[in-house]
């Protein structure tokens, strides 16, 4: 009995050690700009550009954020992170005002990626950054799958930490331009309301009303900041959403809250251009080059009135 004791108590030990010797060195790992991802995170937290953007993978692929800069003789850093949406901008904004405040905000708002229930789950993987800034250990929180109690463990907290301490990044910002064309037979693919359940539409509505509330949260970081913000809908190949089902809450809540939506969805110049597409919600490189022109000469003219 004694000898399973002390295997017991040895086992827990060698866990223990090796579970402080992975906080330590995923810790100090994690405050570098040089490894992916999070990286990505620490650099956008420190910059110092005169127009920040946010957003999703539409984010990350569409604003080149060079030609914006030669466009409107600002600095710009395109903070654009794909699969992740309102959750994550508001995380990095809120971090990067307490040490710089952009003139511009632009945050692209995808309104199937806030239709996605796995805005939830993929906040687990922003765990790590959970010790280091205040505002992920508030978005974290935002998971029904959070544990507190596990967060105390390191093996837990940076589970998600291996891949991105190895992996080099030298991009000056999340700016990824596509390459290749979508198919003119490309089958599209549209929003169906009745792919889901009632309890599918129950989870889906109570997600969407959470981020609505934190793009409200970023409205107000701008607006006590003395920040220029621009919601914006990048283009798509087709309108995804045809009958406006998945649009439907946002552009409720922006009416109701007064916020004006740059929408480019249905604008003829980028509508069935395949060969401005990579696939049907991304442009490929030249088209993110002619939506960024475009966009900079919306910004003009919404300046202007």
């Amino acid at each position: 009995m004694k000898k399973y004791i002390k295997y017991i108590f040895v086992s827990i030990l060698f866990f223990l050690i090796a579970d402080i010797i992975i906080g330590f060195v995923s810790y100090s790992k994690l405050k570098s700009p040089d490894i992916y991802f999070f990286g990505e995170i620490n650099k956008a937290i420190a910059d110092t550009s005169q127009i920040f953007i946010l957003g999703s993978s539409r984010a990350e692929c569409h604003y080149n954020s060079k030609e914006l800069q030669l466009l409107s003789g600002k600095s710009v850093f395109n903070a654009g992170a794909g699969g992740y949406g309102v959750f994550y901008s508001y995380a990095i904004l809120k971090e990067r005002l307490k040490l710089n405040l952009p003139q511009i905000v632009v945050l692209d708002v995808e309104p199937t990626i806030m239709f996605d229930i796995k805005q939830f789950g993929i906040l687990t993987r922003l765990q790590p950054m959970a010790d280091i800034y205040p505002s992920f250990n508030e978005i974290v929180k935002l998971n029904p799958d959070y544990h507190p109690f596990l967060m105390f463990f390191n093996t837990y907290k940076y589970n998600s930490t291996a891949y991105n301490i190895v992996t080099k990044v030298n991009k000056y910002d999340s700016f990824n331009s596509l390459n290749g064309t979508i198919s003119k037979d490309q089958k599209i693919g549209y929003y169906d309301p009745y792919e889901f359940s009632s309890n599918d539409l129950k989870t889906i509505d109570n997600g969407y009303t959470k981020q609505l509330l934190y793009i409200d949260k970023i409205y107000a970081l701008c607006q006590d900041n003395g920040i220029k913000l621009y919601f914006v809908t990048s283009p798509a190949y087709v309108d995804y959403d045809k009958d406006n089902i998945i649009k439907m809450p946002l552009r409720r809540h922006f009416k109701n809250k007064g916020y004006q939506l740059i929408d480019f969805v249905e604008d003829k110049r980028f509508d069935h251009q395949n060969l401005l597409f990579k696939d049907q919600m991304h442009l490929n490189g030249n088209g993110a080059k002619l939506f960024t022109k475009a966009f900079a000469d919306s910004l003009v003219t919404i300046d202007e009135k």
